[in-house]
C-alpha cells in the first residue's frame, strides 16, 4: 500500500514551522493536486513523490540535507 502525504505528513516531512505554512504551499498554484481524499472527512491527499518534486523546484531550502548530497 502507498502512502499519501496529508497536510500534517507534509509539514513534518519539510520541517514547516504551523500547519497554516503547510496550507500555504498546498495553496500555491503551482503545487501538485490532490491524488485522493479521505472519506469520511474529505481530506485531501497528495503523492509523496509530486510533492518532493515540488519542494525542490519551489522550496529547495526545506529539503532535508540528505537530498542534496553534501552539507550545506
Amino acid at each position: 500500500m502507498t502512502h499519501l502525504y496529508c497536510q500534517a505528513d507534509i509539514r513534518h516531512a519539510f520541517g514547516l514551522p504551523a500547519t497554516s505554512s503547510a496550507q500555504a504551499w498546498i495553496n500555491h498554484h503551482t503545487f501538485p493536486q490532490p491524488v485522493a481524499t479521505y472519506a469520511p472527512t474529505r481530506i485531501p491527499l497528495f503523492d509523496p513523490a509530486e510533492v518532493d518534486a515540488w519542494v525542490a523546484k519551489y522550496r529547495p531550502a526545506y529539503l532535508p540535507t540528505s537530498m542534496y548530497g553534501v552539507q550545506p
